[in-house]
């Protein structure tokens, strides 16, 4: 994992906080459902709320559209691998999704 400066933390927070419309509950009910259960209809659902937020942040960032998907994509694969290292006491799951996306778009530029 990459190490965040506080720039990035706080750029990831504005982001998140501007995405604030998410329904923090059921992101995360489908997160723990991912995270214990490795459910796929929480996932799909999941997915389907949080893909074009991460798109979003990916357009913003100046991706065209296929290098957002990749980062969306990316993202999004991450979180069904990493669900149990969510930690709801730590962030929300806005801001943890955000900070995997930076490390996704890191790493992109990086290769």
């Amino acid at each position: 994992m990459s190490q965040l400066t506080p720039d990035d933390l706080d750029e990831i927070k504005r982001k998140a906080r501007m995405r604030n419309d998410w329904n923090a509950r059921a992101l995360q009910q489908w997160l723990v459902a991912i995270s214990e259960q490795k459910d796929r209809r929480a996932y799909r659902d999941f997915f389907r709320k949080v893909a074009p937020k991460v798109k979003g942040f990916a357009l913003e960032s100046g991706y065209n559209e296929a290098q957002a998907d990749q980062l969306t994509e990316q993202t999004l694969l991450s979180v069904w691998f990493r669900a149990r290292d969510y930690d709801s006491a730590e962030e929300s799951v806005s801001v943890w999704v955000f900070k995997i996306a930076n490390e996704q778009r890191k790493s992109i530029i990086l290769n």
